[in-house]
């Protein structure tokens, strides 16, 4: 098996400054899903108020019908379905986002610590 190369002050630096440059990017993609997400979940929570609403008040010929919480709900569901997957997507894009920015965030602090130990042991060269 070969040997590593030896880690120098440049290599370190030269990572950090990649993940550096990676971590903006993800920020900026994080703000861009956390955005997404928002307007994400206030149409699906619209949607579904409307739906709602939709089923347990609309009048048939003089007489309103009555109609259960699940029943209510269940019409709901239904009747978002497409608002409820955008909804699910976006999420899962944020949350998928904001872990490899934390990912990324980990990774700077280890680069960090790596810095930190050659510049003690190096006397900073």
């Amino acid at each position: 098996m070969g040997e590593l190369a030896p880690l120098t002050y440049l290599k370190i630096e030269t990572n950090m400054r990649r993940v550096m440059e990676r971590l903006d990017q993800r920020t900026t993609e994080f703000a861009a899903t956390s955005d997404a997400r928002a307007l994400a979940t206030a149409a699906y929570d619209i949607a579904r108020a409307k739906a709602r609403l939709e089923i347990r008040y609309k009048p048939q010929g003089e007489s309103k019908v009555r109609v259960t919480e699940q029943v209510a709900d269940d019409h709901a569901t239904l009747a978002t379905e497409v608002e409820r997957k955008a909804y699910e997507i976006a999420k899962a894009k944020n949350e998928s986002a904001k872990q490899s920015m934390l990912n990324l965030r980990s990774q700077l602090d280890g680069l960090r610590s790596l810095m930190s130990s050659y510049r003690s042991l190096d006397g900073g060269s």
